[in-house]
């Protein structure tokens, strides 16, 4: 088995990502179609796991409390709620009369991604605040995401009281989270796939995200909940293919497995997942991305961020 190497966050600016031996002979460059990892990723997650997470609950215990449902805010459809949006007024009828909306408050949560690391540009958290806010009565961003933060980091800075105080008045939550629980190191093992190698990352990514949104409608209770998957957890595009086939094989297989966990979690939270692989690579996966990628190509530029903008405003309204 290949020695593992440490793992390099997703973090801010160029990611230094160790260089990986050429591989030859593997089965790692052997494709499997998204919808058999798919299968694979839900039958591990459902397997008996008595491992502790390794981050137990405030309460002690390793276990997620019982998830209620996540309180949403009417992004897209008009209540009387503050940061409310308003229903849109029929043509050539008075608007009515009405007392002055709050600005809508969005809060941003997860790793570089989120943040809007590598790129000299607007994040997305802000672009999408920002078109909220233009329906309510302006907007109110508070982008909270860290350069290389896990999703068990998340889950420890959500028991900052400062970061509590701005979820309990948060209209819209927007997270991207999970990739700096991968390690690069492993992904061209040649012993293993990289879903089976990192079967113990899935499951720890499964639970904390878990307790995450159950967290989340806990602090954030007015809030709609938006968790967005990723393109790629690894390198992409050009970047990518200059380390070879089966890089880009591995790292996508790996990709299609996160996401598969990411959108499991948020459905069974009655989050609403937002599926970043099909907006840069569309439906078959395949499109180049390089054009939405920073130099390093790991982190989204401004064109990037817009696709990630427009797909989480699309499946909003």
């Amino acid at each position: 088995m290949t020695p593992m190497t440490p793992m390099t966050p997703r973090g801010s600016g160029v990611r230094a990502v160790t260089a990986e031996p050429d591989r030859k002979g593997g089965n790692v460059g052997r494709g499997v179609p998204p919808v058999v990892l798919a299968l694979v990723v839900l039958i591990i997650l459902l397997l008996p796991d008595t491992r502790p997470s390794g981050r137990p609950a405030p309460n002690g215990s390793s276990r997620a409390t019982a998830r209620p449902p996540l309180g949403r805010a009417s992004i897209g459809a008009g209540t009387s709620g503050a940061g409310a949006l308003p229903s849109p007024t029929p043509s050539g009828a008075a608007a009515p009369t009405t007392t002055p909306m709050a600005a809508l408050r969005v809060v941003g949560l997860g790793d570089s991604v989120a943040a809007g690391s590598g790129c000299s540009c607007t994040s997305y958290v802000t672009l999408v605040g920002r078109r909220a806010g233009a329906h309510a009565g302006g907007d109110v961003v508070s982008n909270l995401a860290r350069s290389g933060q896990t999703s068990a980091d998340l889950l420890e800075q959500l028991e900052d009281p400062q970061v509590r105080g701005r979820l309990s008045r948060a209209n819209l939550v927007i997270l991207t989270v999970g990739a700096n629980d991968f390690d690069p190191g492993r992904l061209l093992d040649d012993e293993c796939r990289p879903v089976t190698c990192q079967r113990d990352e899935l499951l720890a990514l499964h639970r904390h995200l878990t307790r995450i949104l159950t967290q989340l409608a806990v602090r954030a209770p007015d809030a709609r909940v938006v968790v967005a998957g990723y393109w790629n957890v690894f390198l992409d595009g050009r970047v990518a293919r200059a380390r070879g086939a089966d890089y880009v094989t591995a790292s996508d297989e790996l990709t299609i497995a996160v996401n598969s966990v990411i959108a499991d979690t948020a459905a069974r939270s009655s989050a609403t997942y937002v599926d970043l692989r099909r907006a840069f690579k569309g439906a078959d996966g395949r499109r180049d991305c390089t054009r939405l990628l920073a130099s390093d190509g790991d982190h989204p530029n401004a064109a990037g961020h817009q696709v990630i903008a427009d797909a989480i405003w699309a499946a909003m309204t």
